[in-house]
């Protein structure tokens, strides 16, 4: 059996940082000094310290997990560091290399690959020449000054049609953003492929505190994007529950319509499978019977139609009406019937067979207070 015995007894520099084959090559096996198999050679790993350094310094190389170091999974995490600072794992996602391990590189090549990668997509670390775009994606706010206090329009949209304040939203940098705004950029300024402001583009991506600050700056929660969401929606689709709360605090109706005319309850029901943020969204009591412009569907409606089976639940422990028709005619069981979702179709059959149980005795408990009334 190969041990730590193994590479202990050998004579290895403590301070060097290449690797170090503690073994003979036999073949294309390797064999330790005590004649027993390897599994690969010694890898030395200076990151560790303390007590555990003398036990862990040195890890066979077999047991190490490679690292992807094709071009494709570099760029990843670099093109992501454009988009959102602190994305430091990358993983490949054009091929897969399998249960195998990949061919085996000696440090120089792989070092020599890394550095190519590393100059074709810099770290900013001298920011003294970087765009205001770029400053403000990593949230240079120094160099942002530097540029704006030279003239540049912080209203002025780049070559994709997004501003500053767009870029500075959506990576939660709240000083740029409070800067931006003293230099007069536009709080609700639209921008981007889907004509959206930069609150849009915070709450897609969760970031309560720069939703809150934009509200305080006078933005405006009820506009309506290029999908035709208003702030709410976005919050719902995205399943941002703080937000959502938030918005409702500050005014927002919990029954708000999107551009086809459906509410926050309805979306979630369509397009979000589970329990959440439907249940969230009941807690605040929405309308259960209020219909889109188009099909005139309620909330039940879509979740049937969805085939949300935690949706119609929770709808149905809240009193949805199961009488209501849309554009078509068509109840929800109307629905289960035309998807045949047989779970659903039982569910609201079973609903409807105890809500006829309780009407029933309900007339019968006012049938006879009528007869003693009389009597």
């Amino acid at each position: 059996m190969w041990s730590f015995e193994d590479c202990k007894d050998r004579k290895i520099p403590a301070e060097s940082p290449r690797d170090w084959a503690v073994t003979r090559k036999r073949g294309r096996k390797l064999e330790s000094a005590g004649g027993s198999e390897s599994p690969g050679p010694c890898r030395e790993q200076p990151a560790w310290r303390g007590a555990a350094g003398p036990t862990l310094r040195f890890v066979p190389t077999s047991l190490i997990p490679s690292r992807c170091t094709c071009p494709s999974a570099i760029a990843d995490v670099r093109l992501r560091r454009w988009w959102s600072v602190g994305e430091e794992v990358a993983m490949c996602k054009h091929h897969s290399h399998g249960p195998h391990q990949p061919q085996a590189q000696n440090w120089h090549n792989i070092h020599k690959d890394q550095s190519k990668m590393q100059a074709a997509f810099p770290l900013v670390e001298d920011y003294s020449s970087c765009d205001i775009v770029k400053a403000t994606q990593y949230g240079i706010l120094e160099r942002c000054k530097e540029l704006v206090e030279a003239g540049y329009d912080v209203r002025q949209p780049d070559k994709e049609n997004v501003t500053l304040l767009h870029w500075a939203a959506i990576n939660n940098r709240l000083d740029l953003v409070k800067f931006y705004i003293s230099k007069g950029a536009v709080v609700d300024q639209l921008g981007g492929d889907l004509n959206s402001t930069p609150l849009h583009w915070a709450i897609r991506q969760g970031h309560l505190s720069m939703v809150i600050l934009l509200l305080k700056c006078g933005g405006d929660p009820t506009l309506i994007d290029g999908e035709g969401y208003s702030s709410i929606h976005l919050a719902v689709v995205f399943q941002h529950m703080p937000i959502i709360a938030y918005l409702i605090s500050k005014g927002q109706s919990i029954d708000t319509t999107d551009f086809s005319g459906q509410t926050p309850l309805m979306l979630s029901a369509q397009k979000v499978i589970g329990p959440e943020p439907t249940g969230f969204l009941l807690k605040f009591n929405p309308s259960l019977s209020a219909v889109d412009k188009i099909q005139k569907n309620t909330a039940l409606h879509w979740a049937v139609t969805a085939g949300n089976v935690n949706a119609v639940e929770l709808l149905l422990d809240a009193g949805s009406n199961l009488d209501i028709k849309n554009v078509k005619g068509d109840t929800p069981l109307d629905l289960a019937h035309q998807i045949q979702n047989r779970l659903i179709i039982h569910m609201l059959t079973q609903e409807e067979k105890m809500r006829i149980r309780k009407n029933s005795r309900l007339l019968r408990m006012l049938a006879k207070y009528e007869v003693f009334s009389f009597i």
